[in-house]
């Protein structure tokens, strides 16, 4: 089953590191200064997406390394 993917674009101050950590689910968005969940895997916006099983480990990763914790998965 697809895991759900969130960042709060309240708590994302677009460091960049969960797109250096996971590059195939997040991206920077330099125009808006925040981190987005690649086009490839939107649901509702750029800030929502579901991925596959097999990529939840390194979204996971990416959660733990995101410094405001702007990154959820359910």
């Amino acid at each position: 089953m697809p895991k759900k993917v969130k960042i709060d674009p309240d708590k994302c101050i677009g460091c960049g590191v969960c797109a250096s950590v996971a590059p195939s689910i997040f991206v920077l968005n330099t125009d808006e200064g925040k981190s987005n969940i690649v086009e490839q895997y939107r649901t509702e916006n750029q800030y929502v997406g579901e991925i596959p099983d097999e990529m939840e480990s390194e979204a996971r990763t990416a959660a733990d390394s995101c410094p405001t914790q702007a990154i959820t998965i359910e």
